[in-house]
């Protein structure tokens, strides 16, 4: 949506309201809000302010021989007992089992942990992508990427999450 189009908050009385319960957009400086038409009183009234996603804020990744240097939409940080923290990084579109077996390689831990670290990064995505019943158009910025525990043996269940900022989606309103 573009705001600049919308008309000025202060120009309100020169559109009408067609019936009791309207809702129209107005701008009100760089800043969409929705108003609905008071019938008994003849004007709009704000209802509140219309909140979209937050702008797409890649993480950048060092590289190495598997993953190339660059911005990221996610890194994920996985645990490996043996080993410590090892980053993932992950872009939207990109294939999670293809990743987790990149990683796995890179790595140089068992095969078997494939299916559970790309099962790790689908349930993330998933927990980002949703907001209630909706999608999100945009994935949640994670601040900081939750990590999966993984032991040579056996890959613990625990997964100990990050902050995530929060995003509510765009509301879109037809007039």
């Amino acid at each position: 949506m573009n705001v600049q189009t919308l008309p000025d908050v202060n120009d309100r009385d020169k559109f009408t309201g067609k019936k009791k319960g309207e809702i129209r957009l107005f701008r009100n400086g760089t800043s969409p809000e929705v108003h609905v038409w008071n019938m008994e009183e003849q004007k709009w009234e704000k209802m509140g302010d219309v909140m979209g996603p937050a702008p797409q804020q890649k993480d950048f990744y060092e590289g190495d021989e598997f993953f190339p240097a660059g911005d990221y939409d996610y890194i994920f940080n996985i645990d490996i007992k043996s080993k410590g923290e090892k980053k993932l990084p992950f872009n939207k579109g990109s294939i999670p089992l293809e990743e987790a077996e990149k990683f796995v390689e890179r790595e140089q831990i068992h095969k078997v942990f494939v299916e559970e670290i790309s099962g790790f990064i689908r349930n993330e995505l998933d927990k980002v992508n949703t907001y209630g019943h909706q999608q999100v158009p945009e994935p949640i910025q994670m601040q900081a990427a939750p990590s999966i525990p993984v032991e040579e043996k056996h890959i613990e269940k625990s997964i100990s999450t990050g902050k995530a900022s929060k995003v509510f989606p765009m509301v879109c309103l037809l007039v």
